[in-house]
């Protein structure tokens, strides 16, 4: 969705993937009237609505043929009970190829991702240098969970917005609040 906004994406190279195509289908054979953006939403819920019944369906099936009786027969078992068809699983691989190849390694994205790294090991190292800046909850983890582990929680534990809030009171590079 993201992506389509920025412009990294467009509907001529969604199209090309068979999963998007597929739900494009089933959207315009339902909803022949959709048009953008509506369309492009209704693309999408139909993209999770079909990923979240096949893994459901898929799973009923293989919890009732294995018939666990507990959480140790679910760790016994020789294959995932939790999975999708082997269909979409292999639609999946090839939607994954395809947004890694169109979006992930994008050079935009690239940047924010790198920015987001930079963030991240900066609060993280002042967390380290000065644990007293970690909250309460987490400064009473320290002792049995030590400082790198604890500091490494925390954070990881942010919202994108409490990360920058914190960059930015750490470093003072109040610019950050803008972009």
């Amino acid at each position: 969705d993201d992506a389509v906004d920025f412009e990294i994406l467009t509907g001529e190279q969604l199209s090309e993937n068979e999963v998007w195509k597929r739900s494009q289908q089933h959207v315009l054979t339902h909803s022949p009237n959709a048009r953008e953006p509506e369309l492009h939403k209704l693309i999408i819920r139909n993209i999770i609505d079909v990923q979240v019944h096949d893994v459901v369906t898929t799973s009923s099936i293989s919890i009732s043929k294995a018939s666990p009786k507990s959480a140790n027969d679910v760790r016994k078992q020789s294959a995932a009970l939790i999975h999708y068809s082997d269909e979409l699983r292999k639609a999946n691989q090839a939607l994954r190829r395809f947004l890694y190849a169109n979006v992930y390694y994008h050079p935009r994205v690239a940047e924010v991702n790198r920015r987001a790294c930079e963030m991240l090991k900066k609060v993280f190292e002042s967390y380290v240098a000065e644990p007293k800046q970690l909250g309460d909850l987490a400064t009473r983890r320290l002792e049995q969970e030590g400082l790198h582990r604890t500091a490494c929680d925390y954070v990881a534990g942010m919202t994108d917005r409490y990360l920058t809030e914190e960059y930015a009171r750490i470093t003072g590079d109040t610019a950050v609040l803008l972009r």
